[in-house]
């Protein structure tokens, strides 16, 4: 046995599962979850990764906390434990039910300040057994120090998020950077909502900036942003028109399983027929022509036997005939993987 051999054996004595060989270890394969979007999922590589911290930052009303409900449905799907952080005050039980939640399934934390968030965060992903953990969200954490003063006084620091973000990333991180023979990595999806504010400082270029300084940024293996697109509008039958749903645009500014700066959208309806969904047959389309599945010829769309004159049309067939979507999907699914099979890392 040569001396490395011999300090690695000691060094496993002494830290345990710490240092094992990548022989041994079961996987290193990701895990992952669907968004709910058929877009989402793609351009993230095949969905959010458990193990991983993901942050999703935007402006109000941009979708961050459908998307974590869309996610934190999927994960309950699979069996496994959901943890809901609400720092904001503002989790809607009725809403969240509606976007396919199941409540009586959930853990609610309603935490005071931005300690306790920070511990319950850190001792649920530690335990190794929650398979998603959302905190709502970075920007309303509250040191305990600024919340006990009075509205009078002054902050007695620049940067507290940042620096309760910096200790959390830290401990976050080596709680997820732990393997079990057994269970294998600590396999925690941890979901971070942020907000966009405005520097006031920054005179030219984007004055926005999210909160949570770069400790944030480097712990997040990815880390995406949303932006509300175009509205949705149905017509009444006295011909007034309503908002019934919005585009949801996005873009992955890191990413560390797969290849970063992918842009796309999918639609989302908060009323109307969809309420409360995605329009997961828009998508099919859209990607079944980007891929190629779907033939378009002129204003003919065309799928093996099936084609309409028109894209309203195709989409027709398409929501009366969810088998005929579903195997557009798989095959969408299919072609991407081969193409997209080297990117990933």
């Amino acid at each position: 046995m040569g001396q490395l051999d011999e300090t690695l054996l000691k060094l496993r004595k002494k830290y345990g599962a710490a240092i094992v060989k990548g022989s041994d270890i079961r996987s290193l394969e990701l895990e992952r979850v669907s968004t709910g979007s058929l877009a989402l999922d793609l351009e993230t590589g095949g969905g959010f990764p458990f193990g991983r911290i993901v942050e999703l930052f935007g402006r109000e009303g941009s979708g961050k906390t459908a998307v974590a409900i869309k996610v934190a449905a999927n994960v309950q799907q699979l069996g496994r434990p959901v943890v809901w952080i609400d720092v904001e005050g503002a989790f809607d039980g009725e809403w969240a039910a509606l976007l396919g939640l199941k409540l009586e399934d959930l853990t609610l934390a309603k935490p005071q300040t931005g300690e306790e968030a920070g511990e319950i965060l850190e001792a649920v992903v530690r335990s190794g057994e929650c398979g998603l953990v959302v905190l709502d969200s970075v920007g309303a954490l509250m040191p305990a120090l600024e919340q006990e003063k009075s509205m009078a006084e002054e902050p007695e620091k620049i940067g507290g998020i940042a620096m309760l973000m910096t200790r959390l990333c830290h401990r976050v991180g080596s709680s997820l950077n732990t393997y079990d023979a057994e269970g294998g990595w600590n396999n925690c999806l941890v979901l971070l909502l942020n907000q966009v504010r405005e520097d006031l400082k920054i005179r030219y270029g984007n004055p926005e900036i999210a909160p949570g300084g770069h400790a944030l940024r480097h712990a997040a293996s990815i880390i995406i942003r949303l932006n509300r697109g175009e509205w949705i509008e149905d017509t009444l039958p006295g011909g007034e028109k309503v908002k019934i749903g919005h585009a949801i645009r996005f873009r992955t500014e890191k990413n560390k399983t797969f290849s970063p700066f992918r842009e796309s959208q999918f639609n989302f309806y908060f009323s109307g027929p969809l309420k409360g969904q995605i329009d997961a047959v828009e998508e099919i389309l859209r990607y079944g022509q980007l891929r190629g599945v779907v033939a378009v010829e002129g204003r003919t769309f065309r799928y093996d036997d099936v084609k309409a004159v028109g894209r309203d049309n195709f989409l027709t067939i398409l929501r009366q005939d969810r088998p005929l979507a579903e195997r557009i999907r798989s095959e969408v699914l299919r072609v991407s993987i081969h193409r997209q099979g080297g990117e990933a890392r």
